[in-house]
Formats: structure tokens, sequence, C-alpha cells
């Protein structure tokens, strides 16, 4: 099996100055609070919905009952309870979600940044961002430089790695693609086309072996 090159290697280890540092983390906490908001939307609906059906399973039954028939029963509070079960669930993987965008957000919000780019992942302020290139899991898509615009009308270089998810060499999901932004430093512009030549180069090797 393929093995990915050097995976520990470090393509780049980069610093910013306040300023470009302030730039940046303040662009990505305002996509952040958009995230935050629809998390927040998803998390009351679901429980809306729940609710409503829940309510529903009770009452429906309870209208129905003859005066000699009790509502304690499996048929009126099992499927209750399945829904509350699978309500619980998707709550906790929102809960999971919202809590490592919390953990990215905190980062954002030092001071200074540092950044530590590998063949494997990306690190902001400690807070990894990884992938692999083989048919399981997260698998490397691809990395691009971007120009973004942020406060007063200033342009920002960016690099933007995307990845999606794979299990037993098939995307579970067209849709489901997961994204980090970094900065690229004032003077590094070379250095972040050779990481990308090289990234997508590990991304070749393993081609043959993994459609793409």
């Amino acid at each position: 099996m393929l093995q990915s090159s050097a995976t520990s290697e470090t393509l780049a280890h980069w610093h910013y100055t306040p300023n470009e540092w302030r730039d940046f983390a303040n662009y990505e906490l305002t996509e952040h609070r958009k995230i935050y908001k629809s998390y927040r939307n998803w998390f009351i609906g679901i429980i809306v919905v729940a609710g409503f059906i829940m309510i529903s399973l009770v009452l429906i039954p309870f209208l129905m009952l003859k005066p000699w028939e009790s509502i304690w029963r499996t048929d009126v509070w099992g499927p209750v309870f399945g829904v509350a079960v699978v309500t619980g669930i998707f709550l906790a993987a929102i809960g999971i979600y919202w809590l490592l965008l919390w953990n990215k957000s905190s980062s954002l919000r030092l001071p200074s940044g540092e950044v530590y780019i590998t063949f494997t992942g990306v690190s902001v302020n400690g807070v990894w961002f990884n992938w692999g290139y083989e048919k399981v899991g997260w698998r490397f898509h691809n990395v691009k430089r971007k120009t973004i615009t942020v406060v007063e009308g200033r342009n920002i270089e960016i690099l933007e790695f995307k990845c999606s998810a794979y299990n037993r060499g098939s995307k579970l999901n067209q849709n489901l693609v997961k994204a980090e932004r970094i900065l690229i430093p004032e003077g590094r512009m070379a250095e972040a086309e050779r990481i990308i030549e090289r990234l997508l180069a590990e991304k070749n090797r393993f081609a043959d072996n993994y459609a793409y």
C-alpha cells in the first residue's frame, strides 16, 4: 500500500504580524458566525419538530382511548422513546460540530497567528485540520490560492484546502466536504505556490490506486 511521503515533514511554518492576523481572523470569525446561526436554527428546528411529533404520538392515542384503557402502553410510549433517542443523536452531533467550531474560533481570537503545513494537515494556533490520500476517511481534494477582500477594501491572499469524505473508495455524499483557509504572509507567495505543487503531486501519487 502506498504511504504518504514524509507525513511529518513541515512544508511551511508561518507567523503573522498583528495587523495581518487581525484582518484574517475578523474575516474568518464573520464566516463562523454564519455557521453558528445555521447550527442554532437546526438545533431549534429539531427540538420543535421532535416535540410536535412526540406530543402527537401521545395525544392521538389518548383522545382515542376507551374509558377502561390505559395510555401507559408500549405501543404508545415505544415510538415516543424512539423519537427521543433519534432526536438526542442529532442534537449531540450538532453539539459536537458546534464545539469544534468554537475551538477553532477561540484560536482565531488569539492576538497573533502561527501556522504549520504538512503533507497531511494544517495547524492554526494548535488546532489541526487533517486529511489523507487513501480511500477511507477525509481524502485530500485540492488546494488553491485565493484573493479575498477584508475591511476597508483591503485584499489578502489565502490558501484554501478542501477534503471530501470517502468510504471504501466512494464518496459518502457529494456535498460532504470540509475546508480550511489560512493566510499567506506577506512575501511568502512563492513559498505558497510551491506548497500547492507539492500537495497536488502527493495527491497524484495515489491517483492510480484510488480514483479521485
